[in-house]
């Protein structure tokens, strides 16, 4: 990383009440530019977003130090080229959603199938009114701008001091307390259709949401438009890989590269002082799936190297406890020579993981070939489980196979390695979940085709969803035209199942969760653009309409799509009529 001189600004300096002792951050990260943020009260009375300069100057920033409160640290791709918010939308998404946390009239909703599968976990009113009466960390006001420049030499030193705050984001997103994705639906001045979907797409929201994980995974808050805020479970980072996604700047990818690296080799030595083997031997795994290097061994040479008995004993207990054996942790940081070298000796390719593992949402009983499924990108690594009379079918807890898992996880290329190795593309988990509802459930649609290939049957949906009402769900339509020439019906409408194990699990969230409970009763009985309408998936609802999907449908409560869009906060302008789909 470049390590220029900090230039310190005249922001101002916070000082913490005399009687308060300020708190040491856990994570100890080099900064090149200052982390400045603004106050909740400041941004609730701005009439748009202004760079960051004029804030300075009227002493409106303040450059953040441990023990001054929470800071929320704000992720969104800007809708203009010179200016991120040029028509104040997401300006007054934002605002809206503070004034509701902080008034407690707005009803927070949550990720319905990490709710289902105890992924994520709901937040008192006490929390949000924290996060209202803090600060916030927002790019055009905290870095400086090249609009707010004057004469040439501004734009020099502009330059330098993005280029240093750049090289400094991962230290903010760790200092901060919660992380905001401010997403709503909008059109960039360009024509594009902007949301939640487009916003994953992008490599620097990518990474920034990625360290915010690694880093400890605070609080993520989805806001989609007025009255639309949403609690997002973490698993999605899963999914990410921000050295591939899509950059303004192609190169940045090295630099983002690079910046994860320091990010998790910060929690390495964190990890390491704690003595947590198992989650340290996982930091590693993670590491090879985001940035999709080979892994350095250097680090375990270094901590299993004859005379260090006290990591080995760690290790021991670890193993003992969560199941791990050494298999599985080579599998899944594809360390291909590790996994020969252990199977030379006659470690069991068949070994049994014995715990769950909530922090990479994992269950139990799993053997290696899933941690590869899951994490992998290694194919070879899948012949040598496999020479080792490993089944490609093999069953973790609750039916889980392989495939499944690389569905689950977003795994391109585990999930073709495994059809190409027969795997069975209509297995169902004990809950009659098959390989297709994995991936549409999990916005994994680059596997759809080829599953489909492998003979999928596109007619086999879950607790009475068809694979349509699950793309409008949780997915971004990419997949849409091949679910189509499969003949699926655009208009068919869904019946949630009430009398089966399937039907039994949704009534039990209905009833533990109001969330949960509005989310299906605007589902139930509603055709695939009416379910996107109850999410709030504008893509969705304007590559249906393109499709020909019939608008004046209703559900079972008899509500029609203006009407499911009011309660959803999806704006009018989504409706407008285009000459082609919004495939991106």
């Amino acid at each position: 990383m470049f390590c220029g001189r900090c230039v310190r600004l005249p922001g101002r300096q916070y000082r913490p009440p005399t009687n308060a002792a300020p708190k040491k951050p856990s994570i100890q990260l080099p900064r090149e530019f200052p982390m400045y943020v603004v106050r909740v009260d400041d941004v609730l009375l701005m009439a748009e977003m202004r760079p960051h300069q004029e804030l300075l100057k009227e002493n409106i920033l303040v450059e953040y130090r441990p023990g001054m409160g929470s800071v929320t640290f704000v992720s969104h791709e800007w809708s203009g080229l010179s200016h991120p918010d040029p028509e104040q939308k997401q300006l007054h998404a934002l605002q809206d959603a503070l004034r509701g946390f902080r008034d407690r009239s707005l009803q927070l909703t949550y990720d319905p199938v990490a709710l289902m599968r105890r992924f994520q976990k709901t937040l008192s009113y006490n929390e949000l009114q924290k996060l209202s009466r803090g600060w916030l960390w927002i790019d055009f006001l905290s870095i400086p701008q090249r609009c707010a420049c004057e004469t040439d030499e501004d734009r020099l030193q502009q330059q330098e001091q993005l280029r240093e705050a750049v090289e400094s984001l991962h230290t903010y997103v760790a200092h901060s307390s919660y992380f905001l994705i401010l997403a709503p639906v909008q059109h960039h001045e360009q024509g594009r259709l902007m949301d939640y979907s487009s916003w994953k797409s992008r490599g620097w929201c990518q990474f920034e949401f990625t360290v915010n994980v690694i880093m400890g995974a605070k609080p993520v808050f989805l806001v989609q438009g007025l009255r639309a805020v949403k609690k997002v479970s973490s698993r999605i980072f899963l999914h990410f890989a921000p050295c591939l996604a899509q950059f303004t700047n192609e190169e940045d990818k090295s630099f983002i590269s690079n910046a994860l690296e320091e990010v998790i080799d910060a929690q390495v030595y964190r990890l390491r002082a704690a003595g947590e083997v198992h989650r340290l031997q996982m930091l590693e795994c993670v590491r090879a799936l985001l940035t999709r290097r080979a892994p350095d061994l250097t680090l375990f040479k270094r901590l299993s190297r004859t005379g260090s008995l006290a990591y080995m004993a760690k290790a021991a207990k670890s193993v003992q406890y969560t199941g791990w054996t050494q298999l599985h942790y080579a599998t899944a940081r594809s360390d291909r020579d590790a996994v020969a070298r252990l199977l030379a000796i006659c470690e069991r390719a068949d070994a049994q993981t014995a715990q769950a593992d909530m922090d990479l949402f994992l269950g139990p009983k799993l053997q290696p070939l899933h941690m590869w499924a899951a994490f992998s990108f290694n194919e070879d690594i899948a012949s040598l489980l496999l020479q080792a009379s490993v089944m490609v079918d093999c069953r973790g807890s609750g039916g889980l196979t392989p495939l499944m898992l690389s569905c689950r996880f977003g795994n391109t290329i585990a999930c073709k390695t495994l059809l190409d190795m027969m795997a069975d593309a209509n297995a169902q988990d004990q809950m009659g979940c098959r390989p297709l509802v994995f991936a549409l459930a999990n916005d994994a649609e680059d596997l759809v085709a080829p599953l489909l290939d492998a003979g999928a049957d596109p007619r086999q949906g879950w607790a009475g969803l068809s694979l349509l009402h699950f793309l409008a769900l949780t997915s971004s339509a990419t997949s849409l035209d091949r679910l189509i020439q499969e003949g699926l019906d655009i208009n068919m409408p869904c019946r949630l199942e009430r009398f089966s194990l399937t039907g039994a699990l949704v009534a039990f969230g209905m009833v533990t969760n109001r969330s949960l409970r509005q989310l299906f009763s605007l589902v139930d009985g509603s055709t695939p653009i009416l379910a996107a309408a109850a999410v709030g998936n504008a893509k969705v609802v304007q590559n249906l309409m393109c499709a020909g999907a019939v608008t004046t449908a209703r559900n079972a409560r008899g509500m029609d799509i203006h009407q499911i869009c009011k309660l959803s906060c999806l704006p009018e302008s989504v409706f407008t009529a285009y000459g082609a789909p919004l495939l991106e």
